[in-house]
Parts: structure tokens; sequence; C-alpha cells
């Protein structure tokens, strides 16, 4: 353990920013930071393997592999550790890297300014910052404007679908109505439909005639 915390301080010296910029800039020793919580890791892990192997021992079915047990754990921690502190070289590395590194643009003396985004730029003109301002404006209103019509397409898709609801409804009544006229010796429903329309055309058509003589008589 201590070989394997000695080996994670020396890496991460070797490669993170020096200790007083970044201590007065977190405000905590970053190495000790990582050699700790790799510490932790490991008793817990240590920990947890002297468990399970308490209740391996106690379980009535698998104390009687006692012997296989003991002969193995250590082995088996051993393997489990050395992954870990592999994968913790990983994280160390991450945490250095993208985490624990002072902006080069700020004064850990100072602490960062509230506005370290705008003071603090060392590239970019007034005119950059206008023309990023146009193009999120932009986007915005781009994004607005495909927000709405994927709301008028769903809406319009809305009514469609209900309008071939009541269609499908509506062939099923006339579906029906057609059997129900099969059953009844009507062959023909549509031709026996357009034959009333046509009588009742036909009497209306003569009732309008008799009006109109009755009005002239």
């Amino acid at each position: 353990e201590a070989s394997s915390g000695t080996r994670a301080g020396s890496a991460m010296a070797s490669t993170s920013e020096p200790e007083s910029k970044s201590q007065a800039y977190f405000g905590f020793n970053t190495c000790e930071f990582v050699e700790q919580a790799q510490e932790a890791t490991t008793v817990y892990t240590q920990d947890g393997l002297k468990q399970m192997h308490s209740i391996l021992m106690e379980d009535s079915e698998t104390s009687k592999w006692a012997d296989v047990l003991d002969k193995g754990f250590p082995s088996v921690q051993a393997k489990l550790l050395k992954v870990l502190d592999r994968n913790f070289d990983k994280f160390e590395l991450y945490a250095q890297r993208n985490i624990l590194r002072v902006p080069a643009h700020v004064d850990p003396a100072g602490g960062l300014p509230e506005t370290w985004l705008h003071d603090c730029s060392t590239s970019a003109t007034e005119e950059d910052e206008a023309a990023t301002d146009a193009d999120i404006s932009d986007l915005r209103r781009r994004i607005q404007s495909t927000q709405y019509a994927q709301r008028a397409m769903q809406h319009k898709l809305q009514e469609t679908s209900a309008q071939l609801d009541q269609a499908a409804a509506f062939i099923a009544v006339l579906d029906e109505a057609e059997q129900a006229a099969s059953a009844r010796g009507v062959a023909d429903l549509p031709a026996a439909v357009q034959t009333l329309v046509d009588g009742g055309r036909q009497v209306r058509s003569v009732e309008e005639e008799y009006m109109r003589l009755d009005k002239e008589g």
C-alpha cells in the first residue's frame, strides 16, 4: 500500500501544477488529495473483501471449502488491488489534466474573479465577442423556429389522425349497413341508396309543381 501511495504521489507531482500555485487556487494540497482518495479506496476494498471472506466462512455451504477460501482470498485481493491501482492511475491523470489544473490566465493569489470569462480573455476582441453573441442569437432563433414548426407538425398529425379515425369509423358503418342490406335481399346497397335519392328528388319536384298550380288556381 505504501509503495502504491508513493508511486501515485510521484506520478502526480511529475505532471501536476506547482503545488504552491494549485494549493493557493484550490485551497488544499492536490497531491495529498489524490493519494488520500486512493488510500481510502484501497482500505474500503480490503474491508469489503474481509467481510465477504467472513460471510463465506460462516455460511454452512461455503464453509466446507474453508481451506480453499483461505488460500484463494489473498490471491484474489492482490489481483483486485492491482486492477484498482492501474485504474486509479487513469483517474489520476484525468484529474490533474482536467480537474486539478489551474487555468493559465488566473492568478491564484487573487482568486477567481466573478467576471473571469470576460475579463481574463487573452485573444478575443470586442468584435469577436459581438460576432459570437450574434451567432448565439441566430442559433436561438433557429431553435425556436424549429420548435414552432415541430409543434405545428404535431398538431397537424393529430388532426390527420383524428380524421383518419373518423373515416375508418364511417367506413365501418357503411360496411355494416351493406351487410345488413345484403341479408335482407338488397344486392347492391349503393344503387338502392341512389334510387332512393333519385325518388326523393322526383317527389320534391312533384310537390313544387303542385304548389305552383295551387297558387295559380
